[in-house]
């Protein structure tokens, strides 16, 4: 039932794009909302799992850039630290309204986005320490922001005391990772990420594999950190015969063939996002690209389908069909 959902969906997808490719511009504009407005809608929106404000903090840290994030996750706190230049400070008085700001640079807005996403989980507080400010937030005092001299960025949420902290401590006693904390959901959407990452004293990036293919090309690769995973993974593959390089748009490594299934993964920030490969080309194949300059829509779990997607789901079959032909 799941495959056949799945296949339905994956169709309908590639149906939508076709009616898209056809279709004609009607009329195009702008329309403004005021501050008060804005405000008021965003008191009333939240995650629909709180406990993913985490991914917009490591996107925040990503973007800056940062030379390293760590991150530690107990039964009650969740904190990440990141080793970045960037001072955050000037933006902490009135956070939660640079999500309104378009001018806004794209850390800043992921750091409103996890910040004004963690109240959801009605936390104890809420501390935001850059290199020049602190921002507090609790339930009670509301919030405050005063100088401070700090280190790069570091968010700290302390969740009350309540049965999800309960089964966080039980789970961590037994050495387990429970489905719906703050450390699953980095494991889960996180595992690419191109810059060094801890979590809990663990590399969080995981190898890249693709399995035994028939066909690899790597693609805008060339000038990429020792300990990004796509160096790390056509370092791995160096030795293969069915392994070419080429300039490119974006990093991003193809493959067809072997016993893994299709999958496209594109990370934007550091977070993984799955797409339907079978939208993008009919024939089997694997994909990761890195294209930190798409666009997340509200609920900050899919993508936003405006011309920047298009252009990378445009590129890929082409870099697809030059594979297969070499």
């Amino acid at each position: 039932m799941c495959q056949v959902l799945r296949l339905l969906t994956d169709e309908l997808t590639a149906c939508l794009a076709g009616y898209i490719e056809q279709a004609s511009l009607d009329s195009s504009g702008q329309f403004t909302l005021s501050s008060e407005k804005g405000m008021e809608k965003l008191k009333r929106f939240t995650l629909a799992e709180p406990r993913l404000y985490v991914l917009n903090a490591m996107a925040a840290a990503q973007s800056a850039p940062s030379r390293r994030i760590e991150v530690r996750c107990d039964a009650d706190d969740t904190i990440l630290s990141a080793d970045t230049d960037v001072d955050f400070g000037p933006y902490l008085k009135d956070l939660s309204q640079r999500l309104l700001d378009d001018k806004c640079p794209p850390a800043v807005k992921e750091l409103a986005m996890a910040y004004h996403a963690a109240k959801g989980l009605k936390p104890a507080f809420i501390e935001i320490s850059t290199r020049t400010r602190r921002l507090n937030w609790s339930p009670d005092r509301g919030e405050s922001v005063r100088d401070f001299e700090g280190l790069g960025l570091r968010l700290q949420v302390r969740e009350k005391m309540s049965l999800r902290t309960m089964r966080k401590y039980l789970s961590y006693r037994f050495g387990e990772v429970r489905l719906d904390t703050e450390e699953d959901a980095l494991k889960r959407h996180c595992n690419l990420t191109s810059l060094p990452t801890l979590i809990n004293g663990e590399s969080l990036t995981r190898p890249l594999v693709l399995g035994e293919c028939q066909h690899h090309l790597f693609s805008g690769c060339d000038d990429l950190a020792p300990d990004h995973p796509l160096a790390r993974c056509r370092e791995a593959h160096r030795q293969l015969k069915s392994v070419r390089s080429e300039a490119g748009p974006f990093p991003i490594v193809l493959a067809q063939g072997g016993r893994l299934p299709p999958y496209l993964t594109l990370v934007v920030r550091g977070v993984n996002y799955r797409m339907a490969p079978q939208a993008v080309d009919p024939v089997d194949f694997k994909a990761v690209a890195y294209v930190d300059h798409l666009r997340k829509d509200l609920s900050q779990t899919q993508l936003v389908h405006d011309n920047e997607l298009k252009k990378v789901l445009t590129a890929i079959p082409q870099l697809l069909r030059y594979m297969r032909a070499l």
